[in-house]
């Protein structure tokens, strides 16, 4: 058996009802998991109309998109940087993407920076330049109809539209 982590190892001899416990939260945890990327996929507009995506592609695309979310901050950052990150070439990552989201790498790539941007812009966490850039954009004119394509509005009118944020 192959451990999760330190604290899925149990001294022997083992208690049944602790071992019950593990395996109910380690289910749990893997359902969690499999909901939010089910969720994430929704949001990305990716996926197919009832597709059943296997544990081993929501694995895969929840690792994309924790890479992508580490660098997106990084205008440079393209799809030939994640495909080495996750030792597959361009191809086969955009092959894969494609059936699992709807989207080609660079797509998805600009799709998270694009929420990004958006969180960012509803947490009032500065002018939409500076936004733009923390979210990966060199190019303001870009980012602008970028985000209006997936919005719907520019970003200084999703801003002004988004209640004010009370800590």
């Amino acid at each position: 058996m192959l451990f999760r982590s330190a604290a899925d190892y149990l001294i022997k001899p083992f208690d049944r009802e602790e071992l019950d416990l593990r395996i109910r939260n380690l289910l749990s945890l893997q359902e969690q998991t499999r909901e939010s990327v089910r969720r994430q996929l929704a949001a990305l507009g990716g996926g197919r109309p009832g597709q059943i995506i296997s544990p081993a592609d929501e694995k895969f695309v929840s690792h994309v998109v924790i890479l992508v979310q580490e660098r997106s901050a990084d205008a440079t950052f393209a799809a030939h940087d994640l495909a080495r990150q996750l030792g597959v070439s361009r191809a086969h990552l955009n092959r894969r993407l494609l059936a699992l989201t709807g989207l080609k790498t660079n797509q998805f790539i600009r799709t998270l920076r694009l929420q990004r941007a958006a969180e960012l812009l509803r947490a009032r966490a500065g002018s939409v330049s500076e936004i733009a850039y923390a979210a990966g954009f060199n190019h303001l004119s870009y980012f602008a109809a970028c985000f209006k394509e997936q919005f719907g509005c520019s970003p200084s009118e999703y801003s002004e539209n988004q209640p004010a944020h009370l800590d």
